[in-house]
């Protein structure tokens, strides 16, 4: 595979990644339709308004590794590799369009059905998932040709924040490659040796995996900003300087800025989160306040745990061996427990049903708060059980809140097993013979 590479779509996202890739020693061929922008380039001068990106683009032009046109057939018959940019804006239902690159997709199979060498195509739009498969599926119709033998698709997400972007091309957190598992190794090697020069981790994930990060990473910037806002909103009409306050939140990186909390799992309780969230919840109430991402933080936690009883009641299994009581892992404590609400309403449905959770035996074992404990339960306390093999006994169904033994479940007549908390592999789940089947996974 050579050096040069198509950038279709001379837009934002095309624009920095063809001056930032020239620097780094790739021949660029840009494509748009846009005849204004086609001119522009060649003439040395960038499409956006960005830090740095004039001189890049000007040096480009005048080393000519940096030209452009508006057809795409001039273009693909000297590159080894395509990097679709064009633009993906939302629908008025709010999904995205991705028409301009399915169009793309279509012209880019044309000119491939005539080249001999194996290309590389690679999203580096904003896609939602699966779009991989189906620009995949085009190009193998249009051109005849076969996938990871001909050519590649490859999802490569952005991560460019407008007015520092020539910055986080070089410096981003993260390099993300979404790839398929039969993924051409010349492919994967072209692309790896494109990122060896950008100083950050090369991670390798699923197709859909890739499309889905930018996603997700944008969302959560938005949830934080909202969040920054509500705090705000409450605490300035409180009397505390929200910048001071939010300023303090970010010294702790170990909680608060961290990965800590950010798994999918079952809904939160305790004697802390529910608490406090109602009560900054009612903070803003009490001083007519709208926080609606609080209240939705709320609403989204319980719809979590509707979500498990329909789990489980689509099962149309009644004996279930249920693990886990407190809050969370490695504790016994049982205050505003989560998996305890759920365990409740399974009782009152008259679910044939026991429950263990080693931490709790113990406590109740060596009467440490022993009297809070059977309060606590309540109509659970006469089907608590002493050991994981009386849990299961006559059994059916695993309800796992916490990690256990998973031996204990070899010949048993457990048939499925329903995990909350991504506490088991499902491999290590269906070994056993058992179906697995994950909360949200």
């Amino acid at each position: 595979m050579n050096k040069t590479i198509t950038i279709i779509g001379l837009g934002y996202v095309g624009c920095v990644v063809s001056a930032c890739l020239s620097k780094l020693g790739y021949k660029i061929i840009g494509v748009d339709k846009d005849s204004s922008k086609v001119d522009k380039i060649n003439k040395g001068v960038p499409t956006i308004v960005e830090d740095s990106i004039s001189e890049m683009i000007k040096i480009g032009v005048n080393e000519n590794s940096i030209s452009a046109v508006s057809n795409i057939f001039e273009s693909i018959s000297s590159s080894s590799c395509t990097f679709l940019c064009v633009n993906t804006p939302n629908k008025e239902t709010g999904e995205l369009n991705h028409e301009f690159l399915f169009e793309a997709a279509r012209e880019l199979a044309q000119q491939l059905k005539i080249n001999s060498s194996y290309h590389l195509v690679v999203i580096r739009s904003t896609v939602s998932p699966g779009t991989g498969n189906l620009v995949e599926r085009i190009i193998e119709k249009e051109s005849g040709l076969k996938p990871h033998k001909d050519f590649d698709v490859i999802s490569n997400p952005e991560f460019l924040r407008e007015g520092s972007a020539v910055k986080d091309f070089y410096d981003p957190g993260m390099t993300v490659l979404g790839i398929t598992e039969n993924l051409n190794p010349i492919g994967l090697k072209y692309i790896e040796d494109i990122y060896s020069q950008i100083n950050a981790p090369i991670i390798r994930t699923q197709r859909e995996v890739g499309e889905s990060i930018k996603y997700v990473s944008n969302s959560w910037h938005a949830v934080k900003i909202s969040f920054a806002n509500e705090i705000a909103k409450i605490f300035s009409k409180l009397g505390v300087d929200p910048h001071e306050l939010m300023n303090l939140f970010c010294q702790d990186n170990k909680l608060n800025i961290s990965e800590k909390y950010l798994k999918p799992g079952f809904a939160y309780g305790g004697s802390c989160l529910p608490k406090d969230t109602l009560g900054l919840l009612s903070l803003g109430k009490i001083n007519n306040i709208k926080t609606p991402l609080l209240q939705g933080t709320i609403d989204c936690n319980n719809d979590v745990i509707d979500n498990a009883i329909q789990l489980i009641e689509s099962q149309n299994i009644s004996q279930i061996a249920f693990f886990g009581l407190s809050f969370k892992e490695n504790t016994d404590d049982l205050r505003g427990s989560t998996l305890v609400r759920l365990a409740n309403f399974l009782i009152a449905k008259k679910f044939d049903i026991s429950f263990f959770d080693k931490n709790v035996l113990q406590s109740l074992d060596e009467k440490i708060n022993r009297d809070f404990i059977i309060s606590t339960l309540g109509d659970l306390f006469p089907f608590f059980v002493s050991s994981m093999k009386e849990n299961i006994e006559g059994k059916k169904m695993v309800v796992a809140g916490t990690k256990f033994d998973f031996k204990i479940l070899t010949n048993s007549h457990i048939k499925v097993f329903i995990d909350l908390s991504k506490v088991a592999r499902k491999d290590e789940i269906e070994a056993l013979g058992i179906k697995y089947i994950g909360l949200n996974w």
